[in-house]
């Protein structure tokens, strides 16, 4: 859809904002961002360049789209037209060295993008994007980037990139034909995966302050016994880093036969979304069965098996399964919340003569916001796995979190031990490198 016209909200943007509900500012604050700062070196000309931005924002409705939160539902409102975004940054203006990877990006601007640059020498500039998470995820960021230095690149008679595909609002409605066309199915299986079921929440009694911090979890040689144990159980990275994840968590758990965790699944599932703009993710819980004191091939495939079942229904109103359980609304304080994300970075790209390289990329800046137990981990250039862990301290305190980061390899070495790889078609099945957590 091209031109000012309105959408309804995605089921991401939906919970984004039922979380910023119970904690104002969480989500729809300035710096719920999506991030990366490049070096260019070479010819920039910042004219074109300014241009280009212009011409990229004008291709994308999402790019020209707020969230309007002031009728009966939320909808998606696109902006006919917008203009001038390119921020030139000169004298006092420009950042210091760390401080061009986060900047605020108001949700209620006509676009979630803010695009910065400054000149180092005559030769070499520093670029920055920065993307309002209610209208992005990584794979939009990294499209952008490449978008953005192909676009450059025709303006000075390159190749021009590909038209546009589907619309990150076509993308919405036809989820919420989705919600509609399985609904009784979804109802069916969170009913009795989650409505009946006795969870496993942490023990109570402690607290700790708030807490936001980066740890190094697994090095290189336990990162490639994830690769290992992952072919040898038909699944993914993320099936057993979250196995793991959830065993190094058993020596804090109370009673109950099922551990909740909330993630994010990547729904690029259809030719037409894998190159879109827009955030194409869905919030979904992860009835896991109760973990046992050391990990195993036996619960790797079992976290497995529930990975794939969720991902069959994923699309459903997560504040429906809410309202399955008569005690979710109590526990959901204390769920933690897991994602993996494997490395993603972009190749250099080519600003027509000029060459840009990441150097820098971030998720959503620390506000002191932060909810129930939250571990985000990513694979590094060093081939290690490192961890953001952030939590309000209720339940789940610094202590524990500290806990689940040490015993985090000490599960993955212990299962490391086990019988030969094995290879099929629930790897294929679960995406390949991974199945949640924003991989593909």
């Amino acid at each position: 859809m091209s031109g000012p016209g309105t959408w309804p909200a995605s089921l991401w943007q939906r919970f984004a904002l039922t979380l910023d509900r119970a904690r104002p500012g969480a989500t729809l604050g300035p710096g719920f961002t999506m991030n990366t700062v490049l070096r260019v070196r070479g010819l920039l000309q910042l004219t074109v360049l300014a241009a280009a931005v212009d011409e990229l924002v004008r291709r994308h409705d999402v790019l020209r789209t707020r969230l309007a939160l002031d009728g009966a539902e939320p909808l998606q409102v696109v902006a006919p037209r917008v203009t001038g975004l390119l921020e030139i940054l000169d004298g006092p203006d420009v950042p210091a060295p760390d401080g061009w990877t986060h900047a605020p990006v108001a949700s209620d601007r006509p676009t979630p993008l803010r695009v910065r640059v400054a000149r180092v020498a005559d030769d070499e500039h520093v670029l920055a994007l920065h993307l309002h998470h209610l209208m992005a995820d990584p794979v939009t960021l990294w499209t952008v980037v490449d978008e953005l230095a192909a676009l450059y690149g025709a303006a000075l008679g390159g190749t021009p990139p590909p038209a546009p595909g589907a619309s990150y609002g076509q993308y919405a409605s036809s989820e919420a034909d989705q919600v509609r066309s399985g609904w009784p199915a979804a109802h069916n299986y969170w009913s009795r995966t989650v409505g009946a079921a006795r969870f496993a929440t942490v023990r109570d009694g402690e607290r700790s302050a708030p807490f936001a911090y980066r740890a190094t979890c697994l090095g290189p040689a336990d990162t490639a016994n994830v690769e290992s144990l992952s072919r040898r159980n038909r699944s993914t990275p993320f099936v057993t880093l979250l196995a793991a994840t959830a065993c190094a968590m058993a020596p804090h758990l109370g009673a109950g036969d099922t551990l909740l965790i909330n993630t994010l699944f990547a729904k690029r599932d259809r030719p037409q979304w894998q190159r879109s703009l827009g955030p194409c993710i869905v919030p979904a819980y992860l009835p896991l069965p109760r973990p046992p004191a050391r990990l195993d091939g036996e619960y790797v495939r079992r976290v497995r098996d529930v990975v794939l079942g969720c991902q069959r229904h994923v699309r459903f109103p997560i504040e429906s399964v809410d309202a399955m359980h008569p005690h979710l609304t109590d526990s959901v304080s204390v769920i933690p919340f897991f994602e993996y994300l494997p490395r993603g970075w972009p190749a250099p790209v080519a600003f027509g003569p000029a060459t840009g390289v990441v150097i820098a990329a971030a998720g959503p800046v620390d506000t002191g916001l932060a909810g129930p137990l939250g571990i985000r981990v990513r694979t590094t250039t060093d081939a290690s796995l490192a961890g953001h862990l952030s939590g309000d301290g209720v339940g789940w305190t610094r202590a524990r979190s500290d806990d689940i980061v040490h015993n985090l390899a000490v599960q993955i070495r212990h299962a490391a031990g086990e019988a030969p790889e094995d290879t099929g078609g629930d790897r294929a099945r679960l995406g390949g490198r991974g199945a949640a957590g924003y991989a593909r």
